[in-house]
């Protein structure tokens, strides 16, 4: 996506305005550019508020155990085979139990 089109969708949407409620009609790919043109462009609110809510994001990931959507939202794909990962959701002492 082009970074104009990013801007003028942002201006649309007034995203730039520092509210994070209206980040939640937008897809994980389309977050990851509106942040990286609000970066370029130092628009501070806006950006202060979409990191927030993909902050928010993440950490009710880590409160619901979704491994799959906390890589979708930060763009990663895993690191271990199946059997690897299954092992390691068993022994990790790092989770947090809700």
């Amino acid at each position: 996506m082009s970074a104009l089109l990013c801007l003028t969708m942002i201006e649309t949407l007034e995203l730039g305005k520092g509210d994070v409620a209206v980040y939640k009609g937008i897809d994980d790919k389309m977050l990851h550019h509106v942040i990286n043109v609000q970066n370029y462009f130092d628009m501070k609110e806006g950006i202060d508020a979409a990191l927030q809510y993909l902050a928010d994001q993440i950490n009710e990931c880590r409160k619901t155990d979704n491994i799959e959507r906390c890589r979708t939202l930060l763009g990663e794909e895993g690191d271990f085979t199946p059997d690897e990962e299954a092992e390691a959701k068993e022994t990790s002492v790092w989770r947090v139990a809700t």
